[in-house]
């Protein structure tokens, strides 16, 4: 039987953290493997790139913040605009 490796959930991980600590833009490829503990082979075994992490890596984000920004999302004031609808449908 192979091996297992838990090295892209480490990638998804690192990544959710210092997204959220720094921003999108401000993270390379290179940041996400050093803060893994993974090679830069990995990353590119796993994905296309760096813009093939969006996806989940938005959901990793909202799964793990979401708890503290839904009071704000979802308070009163913002019922009927857009983004809590959009939040609500989605999440």
């Amino acid at each position: 039987m192979g091996r297992v490796s838990d090295a892209k959930d480490r990638m998804l991980e690192a990544a959710i953290k210092l997204v959220w600590r720094n921003s999108y833009g401000a993270v390379s490829v290179e940041d996400i493997c050093s803060e893994a503990g993974v090679k830069k082979g990995s990353f590119y075994h796993f994905s296309r790139g760096r813009t093939s992490w969006w996806p989940p890596l938005f959901g990793g984000l909202w799964s793990t913040k979401s708890a503290g920004l839904r009071p704000h999302l979802f308070a009163e004031r913002f019922r009927d605009r857009a983004a809590s609808r959009f939040f609500h449908a989605h999440y």
